[in-house]
């Protein structure tokens, strides 16, 4: 699976300031195991990038009559990461890649889907950060949990999961972090046939930098998918767009995933 955002935050206190494009790479294999427990290894890459993606975004916001918050009044495709408070300035030359780990998820269905009550699954996982040259502490380990909900609504479902992170970076170059967070999803997926689907979702996240305004509230985002099922492929595509807080999560983001069954 890769994402493609484009960061931009531009508050008038100018506590900060972000105007970056990033690419996130996740290459995953699951297997199922018996008692309906499974279990996933994944190697995920974060790292800056040109992506062009500035004259989209405006042109995007334009559309929906979105306030651009100051982008006209920069150079376009340009990176730049800002904490004044924190002594950071830097531009692409000074970061490039951001986090690579590995991490192992391992889950269970609790509860199998009946007529009145929905699927019940619980998942935890252990990732590992790996880059030794990046802004997140080399060795880190992050603890995740989730609890996720699903139901079929004649043709079409319902999901709601509840997560929860303990993380083993207490900062971000210099930035200070805090220690765990919150998330949650809620989406609802409409069969178009029975090979495709389109999905709307909700996504939820506490801020997790200490003491920086809008960057330690909560983020809010709504996402636009398309899945494809073919006999051993589903390809998956979606649009994200934040939304009530516009500084704590990506402007606008593309993802295009694949998965294959062996």
């Amino acid at each position: 699976m890769s994402n493609v955002s484009n960061i931009w935050a531009n508050p008038d206190d100018h506590q900060y300031f972000l105007d970056y494009d990033t690419r996130d790479i996740r290459l995953a294999m699951a297997f199922g195991l018996p008692a309906g427990w499974a279990i996933e290894f994944a190697i995920n890459d974060l790292r800056i990038i040109h992506s062009g993606l500035d004259q989209l975004t405006s042109e995007f916001h334009d559309l929906f009559d979105i306030d651009q918050n100051g982008r006209g009044d920069v150079p376009k495709n340009d990176t730049r990461i800002s904490f004044p408070a924190y002594g950071v300035e830097l531009d692409r030359s000074d970061v490039k890649g951001l986090t690579r780990s590995i991490d192992a998820t391992l889950s269970k269905v609790l509860v199998k889907e009946k007529s009145s009550v929905p699927a019940v699954s619980l998942s935890g996982t252990i990732r590992y950060e790996l880059r030794d040259d990046g802004p997140v502490e080399e060795g880190a380990i992050d603890l995740g949990l989730i609890a996720g909900l699903a139901k079929r609504l004649g043709q079409n479902y319902m999901y709601l999961n509840i997560g929860y992170t303990h993380f083993g970076s207490s900062k971000f170059i210099t930035i200070p972090l805090e220690k765990t967070q919150l998330n949650g999803m809620l989406a609802y997926e409409w069969r178009t046939r029975p090979n495709q689907a389109l999905l709307l979702q909700y996504s939820y996240s506490e801020g997790v930098v200490k003491d920086l305004g809008e960057l330690s509230q909560a983020s809010h985002e709504i996402s636009l998918g398309y899945k494809w099922r073919l006999k051993h492929f589903m390809w998956e595509l979606s649009i994200n767009e934040n939304i009530i807080n516009y500084e704590n999560s990506p402007d606008v983001g593309f993802t295009l995933g694949l998965v294959y069954a062996f």
